[in-house]
């Protein structure tokens, strides 16, 4: 089973996961459910307009600084795999965008001509397109690349190959026995420890009784 990068991005730890998915959907809610009753309710309480105002800010900080994070994260692709790679790191990366003209529209530096319902709209239809946009993400994001066409070839975990040791006779990764190594996936251009054999996906499986021992040199 593959994994997209946009889940590498999130699956490292739970707390990643509430800081690029969870936290930014929040914010966008707390805010557009505040615009809709600030358009419903024109005359309503100064608190509201104020929670309205500061969380357009923190959703538009929040939002515009994981998405540039994210940006430069996806950069370091070296390999994509397949379209639905691609489509999840896009449409993460440009789900910042329409929260971007929140801030601006929200800090009258755009739009300061409009009225107060004209600019609730278009705050309204920015922060629809961010949900679809941010939705996109996760549902292509979740995809797996191989059910669409992409063959591992030992790359993992955003090319962990190149941050492999090499595993040769006598030199197995971190310094783990042959016994640790049943499963893991061969890099590219790396020699099969002794006592193993290399599967079609890549991975490594030690000698049964049906499959003797092979030599890795002869003398």
């Amino acid at each position: 089973m593959g994994m997209t990068h946009y889940m590498e991005l999130m699956m490292g730890s739970w707390y990643l996961l509430v800081l690029f998915m969870a936290l930014p959907m929040f914010l966008a809610e707390c805010y557009v459910v505040s615009e809709i009753l600030l358009l419903l309710s024109p005359q309503t309480s100064v608190g509201l307009k104020t929670f309205n105002r500061w969380s357009a800010y923190a959703s538009t900080f929040v939002i515009a600084a994981l998405a540039l994070y994210a940006g430069n994260y996806f950069l370091g692709v070296t390999e994509w795999r397949t379209w639905v790679d691609v489509t999840a790191a896009v449409s993460y990366v440009a789900a910042g965008l329409p929260f971007i003209y929140v801030g601006l529209l929200e800090a009258g530096v755009v739009g300061h001509e409009l009225t107060a319902v004209k600019k609730g709209r278009r705050a309204v239809a920015a922060v629809v397109l961010y949900l679809i946009l941010a939705h996109a993400a996760m549902v292509f994001g979740m995809f797996d690349p191989v059910q669409f066409g992409w063959q591992g070839n030992g790359h993992m975990m955003h090319d962990m190959s190149h941050e492999m040791p090499e595993m040769t006779a006598g030199h197995y990764c971190g310094g783990m026995s042959p016994d640790d190594l049943t499963g893991m996936m061969l890099p590219e251009g790396h020699s099969v420890p002794e006592g193993y054999h290399k599967m079609p996906d890549g991975r490594l499986m030690k000698n049964g009784p049906m499959m003797p021992d092979m030599p890795m040199h002869r003398h």
